[in-house]
């Protein structure tokens, strides 16, 4: 059984390794360098600079392929059932992953093999699939023993009459279903654990099945199934809890570490100098350390740490560098061009409308807000502790007060009717919520108004926009700063996704951000977007529809 004692002792690093071993369970040396010869002999890298070339295994993932597939129970089946990698975003998970796929598929000895990738949602479990077709494409060692059926997501391999085929997002009808490997992609974005249950249960029908999960940590929820997997995870990695076929494989900065120590980069990235270059990393890290939220994505991201769902944005100090005179020289009057958005109050809210003049190597902004008398002296008491002046910035002009307990509406609309007039605003960016009847209104007036997205989609790009003009200082606030502009801006908290693309968490409503909110879309209305930009065209574009 014990065929070579000092690799089988290499191979004992938790309190779970020894209680297999008194269950029977031996390391098998050949059957670890049989699947790892399988990838250096049979597949390439798909991807970066070594595109092309034969995947030579780093020491992490020979490491986790030798411990997944060659410790084995005592009747000399596979002792593992379920494995569990942590590894941050760049190095290589996706390829390893694949590679796992079309070994399990066409080298392990299982007669008519049914291999599942899961995804949370349908382009999100292709991931893994896109990397594997184009391994079988370019290896002319696997290329004539697979089909590749890319209309419906499925890699056959007719040998063994074996497939793997993507699942979409929601877990699906199981009957039938005689799992060998269920691989989940990406977990922490996973909102139950319904289809790691469907998959689980179907693992009983196969001598020696598998199910996988992949994935870099995610946004901290304590009742998250993703949460509950990592937990369990780390109790096995470290021997806390005992579950002989579980296997964990963990990358990871704790937070007590410090996050701008590249030990501590490379000890979390185990392919850190080799396949990511630590160049980039560095750049990485340069980006991220004087902006919260891209400190939480590096972290997050690049550290495998759980992160909050929302990140503080820009430091007051960065703000107040923006100040200065919005006052035009009578060239600049000649030359600006304006874009509009309006963010529109709930009957007792505030209402935002923010004017963002275009220079060439400035951008002037001017905004407006709207209370009703009754709010004003409401929110005042509320939030004045927190720095809420609203009939302070009322006294000073910097905010409207309408008569009554609600919003009127008909101020508001006059008033943008006079400054429109004045400034003539090539577009004017709205969002869908409560805005119908204003809209509709502002349209039969003449002006150019537009329904502004309020997602990733459309809110990245000119989020991030804005805040380069903040950090650059070429975007003019005002002498001084809107103070309520101002403390919008201490309000802001972004949210942020996988692609790092980022937008205004809006869930918090008594911390407002209206004003910063319109600010974005404003200069959102007025970046080039799928064709001209209101620099080059008089009519006015939509973003979103």
């Amino acid at each position: 059984m014990y065929k070579n004692a000092r690799i089988t002792r290499k191979w004992i690093r938790n309190k779970n390794d020894e209680a297999a071993i008194k269950e029977g369970c031996y390391f098998d040396p050949a059957a670890a360098e049989h699947v790892c010869n399988f990838f250096e002999q049979c597949l390439c890298h798909t991807d970066g600079e070594y595109a092309g070339k034969p995947f030579l295994l780093l020491e992490w993932e020979r490491d986790l392929l030798s411990r997944l597939f060659g410790w084995k129970q005592a009747d000399g089946r596979r002792r593992f059932r379920q494995c569990s990698a942590w590894v941050p975003s760049g190095n290589g998970k996706s390829e390893l992953a694949a590679g796992i796929v079309l070994y399990m598929l066409s080298a392990d000895g299982e007669i008519a093999a049914e291999i599942y990738g899961a995804g949370t949602a349908l382009q999100n479990a292709k991931n893994v699939f896109k990397v594997a077709r184009i391994m079988v494409e370019m290896s002319p060692l696997l290329r004539p023993y697979f089909e590749v059926v890319p209309s419906n997501n499925r890699i056959i391999f007719p040998a063994t009459r074996s497939f793997y085929q993507v699942l979409s997002g929601r877990a699906p009808n199981a009957d039938g279903m005689k799992v060998h490997l269920g691989l989940m992609d990406e977990l922490h974005e996973y909102k139950n654990d319904e289809m790691f249950n469907v998959l689980r249960l179907k693992l009983g029908k196969r001598r020696q099945p598998i199910i996988m999960t992949i994935s870099t940590a995610g946004v901290f929820d304590p009742e998250s199934f993703a949460w509950k997997q990592w937990q369990v995870a780390c109790e096995i990695d470290k021997g806390i809890r005992v579950q002989t076929d579980f296997l964990s494989v963990i990358y990871a900065s704790p937070i007590e570490e410090d996050w701008t120590s590249e030990a501590v980069w490379l000890k979390s990235n185990p392919s850190l100098g080799k396949i990511l270059r630590l160049e980039d990393f560095r750049k990485d890290f340069e980006e991220a350390r004087d902006v919260s939220w891209k400190q939480a994505a590096f972290q997050r991201y690049k550290l495998n740490r759980w992160t909050q769902a929302t990140t503080t944005w820009l430091p007051d100090d960065r703000i107040l560098e923006c100040a200065g005179s919005t006052d035009l020289t009578p060239d600049e009057e000649t030359e600006v061009e304006w874009t509009a958005a309006l963010d529109m109050a709930n009957t007792n809210d505030l209402a935002a409308f923010v004017l963002v003049g275009h220079l060439p190597n400035k951008k002037i902004v001017l905004p407006f807000f709207w209370c009703n008398e009754d709010q004003i002296s409401v929110r005042q008491k509320r939030d004045g502790a927190n720095g809420a002046l609203y009939e302070s910035w009322e006294k000073e002009g910097y905010m409207t007060e309408t008569r009554g307990n609600t919003i009127d509406y008909a101020t508001i609309k006059a008033d943008i009717l006079e400054l429109c007039e004045k400034y003539k605003p090539t577009a004017i960016a709205v969002d869908r919520w409560n805005t119908a009847q204003m809209v509709q209104e502002l349209q039969d007036e003449g002006l150019p108004v537009m329904w502004f997205g309020q997602g990733f989609k459309d809110m990245s790009g000119p989020t991030k926009e804005l805040e380069r003009l903040i950090l650059a200082r070429e975007i003019v606030l005002g002498e001084p700063v809107n103070p309520v502009l101002r403390w919008m801006f201490k309000n802001v908290a972004l949210e942020t996704d996988a692609a790092e693309n980022i937008k205004i968490n809006r869930k918090r409503r008594k911390e407002k951000v209206d004003g910063v909110v319109s600010l974005v879309m404003s200069i959102g209305v007025a970046m080039k977007v799928d064709g001209p930009s209101v620099y080059e065209t008089s009519k006015p574009f939509c973003l979103a529809i």
